[in-house]
């Protein structure tokens, strides 16, 4: 180990990295997925060529949690496990042969739920993340999340189609692995430094009145469903909305200087409110909206390319009220919302609690987070939306397709969406943990969400 921290090659994991750890240590989070189809059939040989190029440039893809025994939860750890490039590396160890349940299933919202559903012992030289083949086309990244989020999987894809087209197998000779450390060690540069090491997640004096009171709302007054576990069932619906209506959309949000994501959240409390929320005593609903931590990052461009893969990640985690109507009073409610934690840096803060002294040297944090988590009665939203994913139509390998998956696992949300866009369109994934609300009610909330949607363009 010694000489791999000298060259830069290991460290410890960072807050955000432990915090995920935890997440599978504990069995709470299981994967997302990012699907990609091709415009032709891509070859091992071209996943191969290009792995190679990227692991050996982002080194962070290429490593592995040295595990250490977390089994003791009534001491505090404040020392988190390592961060590690792997020895060896050969495609068999990061890609995944799917059952044929999987591959041959024909039903989208059920495959994705399959696929939601894969798990594998992290650690100790394992990969944390897998690719798998739907079908010669079409390509799965799928991710525990340990170290990367939703934003490393569209660079991922962005980065395989730049290198798919740039392999010329006449002039090119691939080595049996991806990467061998032994021999690759001196091409391979020091792994970045984990975010919450160039940001300060840690929050003033100020920002803890407001979130104590954040905290007490959604445990007493948001709307609850059933009480989460390990084994929870999820159902998915997939909606799409071709590019022809998102560009109108996007037409008359930028009138009103509005994005898209708080535009989308809006439509879902709305939905929430139309199906669900209008029956219960205040219609109070809490949504975690997951954050890209790279936007505050200074205008570095060498910072920023060494953060391009990694869980560089934070949130919110806040209650709002009921929106009755998907109008522009609510859109700009929402979209103010955003522009504050944006502007007041409160996605870093909610997380970065959890990694004050305070916190680490005084609690298990393991205990602290599977406490919170586990048979607690669950009913918010988390909504995740990574984004337009590049395309190269006019280069032989260009996709076609995409579409980024979740569900909430044994979280304390009951309801997630996940969103991606292409100049194809928008792709929406919309899940339930079963019993929160009834199936029927489940596809009138999809129902109305995306008649939402539609509404404006």
């Amino acid at each position: 180990m010694d000489k791999f921290i000298e060259r830069g090659h290991a460290r410890r994991a960072g807050g955000v990295e432990n915090y995920f750890c935890i997440l599978q240590r504990q069995r709470i989070y299981k994967n997302f997925v990012l699907i990609g189809r091709f415009n032709e059939p891509i070859s091992k040989d071209l996943i191969s060529y290009a792995l190679r190029k990227l692991l050996l440039s982002y080194p962070i893809l290429a490593c592995s949690i040295v595990t250490t025994d977390y089994s003791d939860l009534t001491v505090p750890r404040p020392d988190h496990d390592y961060v590690k490039v792997m020895d060896m590396i050969t495609l068999q160890d990061v890609m995944m042969d799917l059952p044929q349940e999987i591959v041959n299933c024909k039903d989208t919202e059920q495959q994705l739920k399959l696929l939601n559903d894969i798990t594998w012992e992290y650690g100790d030289e394992t990969p944390l993340w897998k690719l798998a083949m739907l079908d010669d086309r079409t390509l799965c990244y799928i991710s525990n999340h340990i170290l990367s989020d939703g934003t490393t999987a569209k660079n991922l894809f962005d980065k395989l189609q730049q290198l798919f087209n740039e392999y010329d197998p006449s002039s090119t000779e691939l080595p049996p692995y991806i990467v061998d450390y032994s021999a690759d060690f001196q091409s391979i540069p020091p792994l970045p430094t984990a975010i919450d090491g160039l940001l300060n997640y840690t929050p003033p004096l100020s920002f803890l009145p407001g979130y104590l009171l954040n905290v007490l709302t959604i445990r007493t007054l948001c709307f609850k469903g059933k009480t989460s576990t390990r084994d929870d069932t999820h159902s998915y619906r997939v909606i799409r909305v071709d590019s022809k209506h998102v560009e109108s959309i996007r037409k008359k949000l930028k009138e009103h200087n509005v994005t898209l994501t708080p535009y989308l959240l809006t439509a879902a409390l709305n939905a929430m409110y139309t199906n669900v929320l209008k029956d219960t005593w205040l219609g109070l609903m809490d949504v975690v909206i997951p954050c890209n931590s790279r936007q505050f990052l200074p205008d570095n461009k060498r910072l920023q390319d060494s953060q391009l893969f990694g869980s560089i990640t934070a949130g919110s985690h806040l209650w709002y009220p009921p929106l009755k109507q998907l109008s522009w009073a609510n859109i700009n409610y929402t979209n103010g919302i955003f522009q504050y934690c944006r502007a007041a840096r409160h996605y870093l803060y909610g997380m970065g609690i959890l990694f004050t002294d305070f916190m680490t040297k005084r609690t298990n944090l393991d205990k602290l987070i599977g406490d919170a988590t586990m048979n607690q009665t669950r009913g918010g939203l988390n909504f995740s939306n990574i984004g337009v994913i590049p395309q190269y139509p006019s280069e032989k390998y260009s996709l076609e397709d995409v579409i980024f998956a979740k569900n909430s696992h044994g979280t304390i949300n009951a309801f997630s969406l996940s969103a991606c866009s292409t100049s194809n369109g928008l792709t929406l994934v919309f899940t339930m943990a079963d019993g929160t609300v009834t199936k029927e009610k489940f596809d009138q909330i999809a129902t109305t969400l995306e008649a939402n949607i539609l509404s404006f363009a």
